[in-house]
């Protein structure tokens, strides 16, 4: 009778492990696109804290904020939870090897603590010598601008991807980001420090693009939608940490469509 008993906790353990598994799935249809970061490559990237600067103090929310001081007085909020949901999407595509927030965040704190800061948030230069302190190709900061988590949610968020080591850029690349005037959470150099990419995008599901990538997928998802009309409603209602998830895919397929195009 006892074995009985443990084999039936054992198949709850292992339903309940395949249900949640199922939750997570992910479609390969939506993570096609191939890495398109090839000169310079870019396989092994870090992904700091997101800086949050969202200005509604009133507002709750369910994920972390935790709070930093700059070298030069100025005060950020960020988010390892946010940065999370971006680093976990990014893994899916394939020719990556991801370093998540929580390990870079540690990587940031040891530096400290050995008296030789490198803060990602701060600027472009410690992040990049964060990156190569974790033996990263590259390192994406990115920043949610603001969120607006309900009825119809909308997420602007911006992001940067520096190369590690030193790269040379041309005059082409400095005039296309200046001309598409793309401002992300660190300020771009003129030399090792402007970014490989950078993307701000606002992400709206009101705008017919946004909401058909959002049915795209939703369409995917194996995701429970009990009580929603819709995975796509599911996801809305639950804007953290759902729709943060989608928005993240969705700021990465318009960055390498549009890196893949150039």
């Amino acid at each position: 009778m006892k074995a009985q008993t443990g084999l039936l906790w054992l198949l709850c353990a292992a339903l309940c492990w395949i249900s949640a598994c199922s939750a997570y799935y992910r479609p390969a249809d939506n993570y096609r696109q191939p890495n398109p970061f090839k000169d310079p490559a870019v396989r092994r990237v870090a992904v700091a804290p997101f800086v949050f600067s969202e200005k509604t103090t009133e507002q709750r929310y369910d994920f972390d904020l935790k709070g930093a001081e700059l070298s030069d007085g100025r005060f950020l909020i960020f988010s390892v939870d946010i940065a999370r949901q971006f680093s976990e999407e990014l893994a899916l595509f394939e020719g990556f090897e991801v370093l998540p927030p929580a390990q870079v965040l540690e990587a940031w704190q040891q530096s400290l603590r050995e008296g030789d800061e490198q803060n990602p948030l701060s600027d472009a230069a410690s992040a990049r010598a964060l990156a190569r302190r974790m033996k990263a190709d590259a390192i994406v900061v990115g920043e949610v601008r603001s969120f607006d988590p309900f009825e119809f949610p909308r997420l602007n968020l911006a992001w940067q991807l520096f190369y590690a080591g030193h790269r040379q850029t041309s005059a082409d690349e400095i005039r296309e980001l200046e001309r598409r005037g793309i401002v992300g959470p660190l300020r771009m150099g003129h030399d090792g420090n402007c970014p490989i990419f950078a993307g701000d995008e606002i992400i709206d599901c009101r705008h017919e693009r946004v909401r058909a990538s959002l049915e795209r997928y939703g369409n995917g998802l194996r995701n429970d939608n009990t009580g929603y009309a819709s995975r796509e409603e599911a996801i809305r209602k639950r804007a953290w940490p759902d729709y943060f998830r989608f928005a993240s895919w969705y700021a990465l397929t318009r960055a390498f469509e549009q890196e893949m195009a150039r």
